[in-house]
């Protein structure tokens, strides 16, 4: 799928797009951002600098939601 996130990065915030995809137990998302958005300019190593657009690859566990979780908000809800 296509989505969006909030990435923080050196006490920046900022949204970045990107996909996902659902594997097993484990999402992987890869987002694409501009590193002048979070205030890193300038970076070059002995003369080898870097472009400005990178590309994030993430892989994080999915957790396994509770029997019932999902209906717990809306029927406290529902009581009020």
């Amino acid at each position: 799928g296509k989505g969006q996130a909030i990435l923080v990065v050196k006490g920046k915030s900022g949204k970045v797009a990107g996909t996902f995809e659902a594997s097993g137990n484990k999402l992987k998302a890869v987002l694409n951002l501009k590193i002048s958005d979070f205030g890193i300019q300038d970076i070059s190593y002995k003369g080898i600098g870097v472009e400005d657009e990178a590309k994030v690859e993430v892989t994080l566990p999915l957790a396994k939601k509770a029997a019932g979780a999902a209906a717990a908000p809306a029927a406290a809800k529902a009581k009020k």
